[in-house]
């Protein structure tokens, strides 16, 4: 062998196996014995072999186009209930539609499953997934902490969106909470308010416990703002307008609107009593838009807060199942990965200066 960097081609001499074995035993590909991809593996790093990026790009380009239509499947699963609809939960709702933006570029069939409402157990949905030759699975988040899809994953490359899937060797997508808490509540003082009243409801176990270190933390680190204690658990108007009265905040931050409209009834606008923000613009929009007092539809038309790129982390979503596909990585990963997304802030009309 020349002292030029070895090709592939040159591997495969060296071991005296088929060119194509050595390229699937480098992809790890599952056909191939574990004890052939271990030869092949070490072979090719102590011949110093490594892949040229331009060529596995212009292979990857070539394949993609001699592709007429999208024959490699990923799945989408979900346990939602009759009553929860995607089109009322635009942040889920939106999981869905930027990962099937992004699988249909990639060349991928999207097929969405609900083993909910097709009555669909873990072990019928596992031989369905096999069946139809699907290779990936995303998992949007589930409703209930108590649900469990109950799936053999073993035999997929799986994503799930956020952290109510709790499985420590999981690769995961997520808002990076932490930050998106964190942010908001600077960008609430660098409105000039001191008294904020964080309302964080039923999201400790969720996130798990992102939300109130983020609080926390801001607290500790700003020493003029008021230690006003976050209200915490499931929403109750009075439980909520009574925590109001004794604390007098000046902005809410807030996933929800419950309290804006709790505060509207006792005589409060928004955006001049009060400022607001909330933590999900996208959920929110169609919230307000089933609001039936037309002045609070006016009041929060624009409404100040943090976009979470829902769409966006559906996109990604697909990109990196994609390369965990490429890789032949399926099942659980000892060394699992979690990629975290940036949401944005959206000044609006609700959150005034003092």
């Amino acid at each position: 062998m020349s002292d030029s960097k070895p090709t592939l081609r040159d591997l495969a001499k060296h071991l005296g196996l088929a060119l194509s074995t050595v390229s699937m035993a480098l992809k790890d590909h599952p056909r191939l014995a574990q004890s052939t991809r271990d030869r092949v593996k070490k072979a090719a790093k102590e011949l110093g072999y490594t892949p040229d990026p331009r060529i596995s790009n212009v292979m990857g380009y070539l394949k993609k186009k001699r592709a007429d239509k999208p024959v490699a499947a990923l799945a989408y699963v979900t346990r939602y209930s009759e009553e929860i609809q995607l089109d009322k939960h635009p942040v889920y709702h939106n999981y869905l539609l930027g990962a099937r933006e992004r699988a249909a570029e990639l060349g991928y069939r999207l097929e969405y499953f609900n083993m909910t409402l097709e009555s669909l157990s873990g072990k019928r949905l596992t031989s369905v997934l096999q069946h139809r030759g699907i290779e990936g699975v995303l998992i949007p988040p589930i409703f209930s902490l108590d649900d469990s899809l109950d799936l053999d994953l073993t035999q997929f490359a799986t994503i799930t969106f956020g952290y109510s899937i709790d499985h420590e060797f999981i690769n995961r997508i997520s808002l990076n909470h932490y930050s998106a808490i964190f942010n908001s509540l600077e960008e609430v003082a660098n409105q000039g308010h001191k008294r904020i009243g964080f309302i964080m409801e039923d999201m400790k176990e969720r996130v798990q416990h992102r939300w109130k270190a983020a609080h926390l933390m801001f607290l500790d680190l700003n020493k003029d703002q008021e230690k006003i204690p976050a209200y915490e658990g499931k929403f109750n108007r009075d439980r909520f307008l009574k925590w109001f009265s004794v604390y007098k905040p000046t902005a809410l931050l807030s996933q929800n609107i419950d309290c804006i409209k709790a505060l509207h009834e006792e005589g409060l606008t928004c955006g001049k009593d009060y400022g607001f923000a909330t933590l999900s613009r996208e959920s929110n929009v169609y919230y307000i838009s089933q609001i039936e007092d037309p002045k609070l539809r006016v009041q929060l038309k624009d409404l100040s807060g943090l976009d979470q790129n829902s769409f966006y982390t559906g996109r990604y979503a697909v990109e990196f199942l994609a390369q965990q596909i490429a890789l032949n990585q399926k099942g659980f990963s000892e060394h699992p990965k979690v990629t975290l997304i940036k949401g944005k802030w959206h000044k609006g009309s609700t959150l005034h200066a003092v």
